[in-house]
């Protein structure tokens, strides 16, 4: 793992703390003897977070925060995924800034064959569209007019 802005960490250098720039000084002792192999122990304590829009066929469509990691199914999941109408053969990602088309990525890749390099990493800014599939739905879209017919006729 990187270090990147954002992230939070604590550092110990033979197991003396020493805290983050701006944070309350620490007394230390007289300096110790430096060993030719210092033990050096980083805790990262909060990762970094990257701000993805996710909009389109999810279920809760929005802007996320993610933290740690910033791939395309970690900011579908966080959307509460895809919904049923969702064409998973052809997700958008828009990202910000850029001029050329939209990078087109097949969820069914990763899905049905494990081609993990369709879970692309994600920038700050960055859109995740999952379009309408266009598929119609009997039960949503024909029947409500089959009842409605139906009403109509017994008048």
């Amino acid at each position: 793992y990187r270090l990147q802005a954002g992230d939070l960490i604590e550092l110990y250098i033979n197991d003396e703390f020493f805290p983050p720039e701006g944070a309350k000084p620490v007394q230390k002792a007289a300096p110790k003897k430096q060993p030719n192999q210092p033990k050096v122990t980083v805790n990262i304590l909060k990762y970094h977070t990257t701000r993805i829009y996710v909009v389109g066929e999810v279920a809760k469509p929005g802007v996320y925060e993610l933290e740690k990691q910033h791939k395309l199914m970690d900011a579908i999941t966080a959307a509460g995924g895809y919904t049923k109408d969702a064409a998973k053969k052809k997700v958008m990602i828009i990202s910000e800034g850029s001029i050329k088309k939209p990078l087109e990525v097949n969820l069914l890749e990763i899905l049905k064959k494990g081609d993990m390099t369709q879970n692309i990493s994600l920038k700050d800014g960055d859109i995740v569209y999952l379009a309408d599939n266009h598929r119609i739905d009997l039960g949503r879209d024909v029947m409500p007019f089959v009842g409605f017919l139906s009403i109509i006729r017994n008048f």
